[in-house]
This record gives C-alpha cells, sequence and structure tokens, in this order.
C-alpha cells in the first residue's frame, strides 16, 4: 500500500459541486490505472457504464481510502492506495494533465519512488507496472477512456499542484 498527499489550489469558495466533481474524477483514474496494471482485471471490458458514479469498477479491496480531506486554501486529500502500480498510472494520468501546473519531474521522481520502494520491499504488484499508463490504455483499447479521463481533470476548478507519495509499511 502507498498514501498519496495531493495538494489542490482552488478559487476561494470552490462550488461544492467543482469539488465533488474532482474527487470523482481522481476516484476514476485511479480505478482505469488498477484495472490497466492489476492482472485480475486483464479480462475487464470498457463501456460507457465505466463512468457511473455507483459503478462497481473495482473491488473494495483496491478501491481508495481518504485518510483526510481538507477544504480551506488549498485543498488537501490523502488517500491510501492498495495498488501501488494503480497509484504509478495515476501519477501518470496526473503528468498529462497539461494545463496543471505541476513539477513533472516531481512526479516522475515520485513514481520511480514507489518502483523503487516495490523492489526494496519486494512487494507484489503486477508485472505490467513499470510499463507507461498509456500503453497499456492502447493495449486494451482503452484510449477512448483515458483521454476522456484527462480532459475531465483538465477542466477542473481545482488544479492539482502537488502529490507527495509514501510507501507504507504495513
Amino acid at each position: 500500500m502507498a498514501t498519496a498527499t495531493m495538494v489542490f489550489s482552488e478559487p476561494k469558495v470552490p462550488l461544492l459541486w467543482d469539488v465533488s466533481a474532482t474527487l470523482l474524477d481522481v476516484e476514476l483514474a485511479y480505478d482505469f490505472s488498477v484495472i490497466l496494471t492489476e492482472p485480475e482485471y486483464s479480462t475487464y471490458q470498457f463501456s460507457r457504464f465505466f463512468w457511473y458514479r455507483n459503478r462497481s469498477r473495482i473491488s473494495e479491496g483496491y478501491r481508495l481510502r481518504a485518510t483526510s480531506i481538507e477544504l480551506h486554501s488549498p485543498l488537501l486529500l490523502s488517500v491510501i492506495a492498495p495498488s501501488i502500480a494503480g497509484l504509478a498510472g495515476l501519477l501518470q494520468i496526473f503528468q498529462a494533465v497539461s494545463n496543471w501546473s505541476l513539477t513533472r519531474e516531481k512526479l516522475e521522481l515520485e513514481v520511480n519512488k514507489l518502483r523503487r520502494e516495490e523492489a526494496e520491499h519486494r512487494l507484489k504488484v503486477s508485472t505490467d507496472y513499470s510499463a507507461q499508463i498509456h500503453k497499456l490504455a492502447a493495449a486494451r483499447d482503452a484510449d477512448y477512456f483515458e483521454r476522456k479521463i484527462s480532459e475531465r481533470l483538465s477542466r477542473s476548478k481545482l488544479q492539482l499542484a502537488h502529490v507527495d507519495v509514501a510507501l507504507d509499511d504495513g
């Protein structure tokens, strides 16, 4: 498992709709990454139902867990990601959102850090872990879903400004 802490810049008083839409889009991006990287989802067929809010895309054991949500300026979201490969994919999707003023080098370091720590701890993750998320999406004919997730995140009123990732010992 890994913990990710995300800091979003936002309007002074964001609309609740914008906050909830951003949280849903982060969840969709993570679910998408888990489906592409975890072996038990290798037969998952992407369809329009992927976007449904109440749709169970991944099992509860892989779902993101919110450890902290603080709405002030800036919005702070901390989550536990049971799938390290899914979290690495999420970070790669974040890198692809062109209008977010993230330090791309910092995100790349976080992805590499996850890979290094995974190797050091000999955690079991999928063999596709080191592949780029967009290559995995193309192989599964899920390019459309990857592109739409990035577009949704890029239209968000809340812009991701910073991410910190830590591998959990337990």
